[in-house]
């Protein structure tokens, strides 16, 4: 048996509710038809105007006609925030209000002619008319907005009765037949207007319903699918299980094939090792003993094994065995360290010693795995390294001695020749002809570079030789001191320095003003406009990257290599008083400090 659903009474049988839906429907459905009843207002209301105007005091008509072009602009209005609005069904019932309301008060505009005066030119065909117009409104409304159980009546209570009423009171049988016809109709208009709403209703009923029936539907078509993908996979699954299985038994026998081959290599590594190789338990007894233990501790493998591995330390190292398994239990490995043992005729040698933990499939410490390996030619080699650098030493401190007396004796005949040049010089200057002013200043220009080339080779001579040790050295503080020794030569050649925040490092502080002077003065002097010079460091790989960067006549890249070697030739001393020996002693304490 059907059953009709409405608005009002949306319960369906299994209890499911479709009341806000639909209703967020109607009122959609009711916007939509919006339109349309503007239309009809909007020609309706000129009709009237141009069918009285000429029998009614214009006022009135103006005055109605504003009021209906109002209500129908904000009706407009209503509609258009409508469109542009993100409708929500949960505001279906604001919205249907705002409607209403727009209803009523075009239906009381369209009423209020019920009160115009009909006296004077108003003549019955008109009011006929007036009648036929306001009738074919309600029942244009009857049809459009009858999806809203109150839209008909919004809109045709305040439209209709009105003329109605003023028929009534006109107390002749005509206007009698007339206002009871427009009840009639108006009561015709409003049954026809509540069965739209039925069926409309009914129909938004059976549409959700059918709705929910195709979700339910559609979920039970999915959750099939998905049964029998969750089969399909379960099915997939167990296949690949087997295959997993298989594929593993036949990965374990090639892995036990492989180790086993694994295992003979390495046996044959250990055995043709050089180095001996030893296994312990934890309770330091061999267990492995391969040939090169053999060589070097002397000691056959049936001799060894089953021993205390303790019985292989020195006298002078009674306890370095055990403080070693101490590490080993621990998880510790032992790394390289040299240290002595004793073979079996009791003679000692040195070795090299590391040892790690062997473990189980389980992760668990089980026993040591030792390599030794003799140095005795590599302690021969060190100890002949030592003789050589300590040769070497005396060496440089004999060179030392030998570049100062030198230096001093040098000196002496130097200063006397350089005296009586100087002395030629100022006397006999412009005295004799253009030739022999040459020639003398030929001789102090010499005198002045031999001095400054004896002075930086007893530099170059002291440079790794007197350094003092190495101690944390801000270099902020080595840079004030260099340009404070600069401070003739930069304020001279109107020299620009910047200087970057810089770091504290281990160093010589001696050496460091004289490299960093060495390097600003060359920047100033190798210069042939006003210098600029910037000092700078970063760090990189662990370490300080100093720079001291400049505006100066540069270096060809490809002398890089060559440039502090002493036997290179050096710039024209026309322009540059600056000697090979200074950029040597500057390479040789970058050298010194790393």
């Amino acid at each position: 048996m059907a059953h009709e659903w409405t608005a009002d009474q949306m319960h369906p049988p299994n209890g499911a509710t479709y009341k806000e839906e639909t209703l967020a429907e109607q009122v959609k459905q009711l916007y939509a038809l919006m339109p349309f009843g503007i239309v009809a207002t909007l020609l309706n209301s000129v009709i009237i105007f141009f069918l009285l105007k000429n029998v009614m005091p214009q006022g009135i008509l103006f005055l109605w006609l504003a009021a209906i072009m109002v209500i129908t602009t904000l009706r407009i209005a209503l509609a258009v925030q409508f469109r542009r609005t993100a409708f929500q069904p949960v505001a279906a019932y604001v919205w249907g209000n705002r409607f209403t309301a727009g209803l009523v008060l075009s239906g009381i505009a369209w009423g209020s002619i019920g009160f115009f005066p009909f006296s004077g030119g108003v003549s019955l065909a008109h009011q006929v008319f007036i009648a036929f117009v306001l009738g074919g409104m309600a029942a244009g409304a009857s049809a459009t907005f009858s999806v809203s159980k109150e839209g008909y009546l919004a809109y045709s209570i305040p439209a209709l009765v009105p003329l109605a009423m003023r028929f009534f009171l006109m107390n002749d049988t005509f206007h009698y037949a007339m206002g009871g016809m427009i009840s009639l109709y108006g009561l015709l208009l409003w049954m026809i207007s509540r069965r739209h709403y039925l069926v409309n209703s009914s129909s938004l009923l059976l549409r959700f319903e059918n709705r929910g029936m195709i979700e339910q539907l559609v979920r039970a078509k999915e959750d099939m699918e998905k049964l029998n993908d969750e089969l399909l996979a379960e099915i997939d699954a167990k296949r690949k299980v087997e295959a997993e299985l298989r594929a593993h038994h036949d990965h374990l026998e090639s892995v036990i094939e492989e180790r086993t081959n694994k295992i003979a290599g390495l046996a044959a590594i250990v055995d043709s090792s050089t180095d001996a190789i030893i296994g312990l338990s934890l309770e330091d007894v061999i267990v492995s003993w391969n040939p090169g233990a053999e060589m070097l501790y002397g000691y056959s493998d049936k001799e060894a094994i089953g021993r205390s591995i303790s019985s292989l330390a020195p006298p002078d190292h009674p306890d370095e065995i055990q403080t070693m398994l101490e590490k080993i239990r621990r998880g510790e490995t032992i790394a390289a360290f040299d240290t002595s043992r004793m073979r079996k005729d009791g003679t000692l040698v040195e070795v090299s010693l590391r040892a790690s933990p062997i473990k189980d499939s389980m992760g668990k410490i089980i026993g040591v795995s030792a390599i030794v390996r003799d140095i005795t030619d590599r302690k021969k080699y060190e100890e002949r390294i030592r003789r050589y650098s300590k040769k070497l030493e005396e060496s440089n401190r004999e060179l030392d001695n030998f570049a100062s007396i030198a230096a001093h004796d040098l000196r002496a005949p130097l200063r006397a020749v350089s005296g009586f040049a100087d002395l030629l010089q100022k006397r006999y200057k412009e005295k004799f002809d253009a030739d022999a002013d040459r020639y003398i200043s030929n001789i102090v220009e010499g005198t002045g570079r031999m001095q400054r080339l004896i002075d930086d080779l007893l530099e170059y001579a002291r440079a790794g030789t007197r350094g003092k040790p190495f101690v944390p050295v801000d270099i902020n503080a080595i840079v004030e001191k260099t340009l404070a020794n600069l401070t003739y030569e930069i304020t001279e050649s109107k020299t620009v320095i910047t200087v970057d925040p810089l770091p504290t490092v281990s160093a010589d502080g001696t050496q460091l003003i004289q490299l960093f002077q060495n390097l600003v003065g060359n920047a100033i002097e190798y210069c042939s406009n006003t210098p600029r010079i910037h000092i700078s460091a970063e760090r990189k790989d662990g370490e300080w990257l100093f720079r001291v960067s400049d505006n100066g006549i540069g270096i060809d890249p490809l002398q890089f290599d060559r440039i502090c070697e002493i036997s290179q030739p050096r710039l024209a001393r026309d322009h540059y008083s600056g000697t090979r020996i200074d950029q040597a002693t500057r390479n040789k304490i970058v050298e010194r400090l790393g």
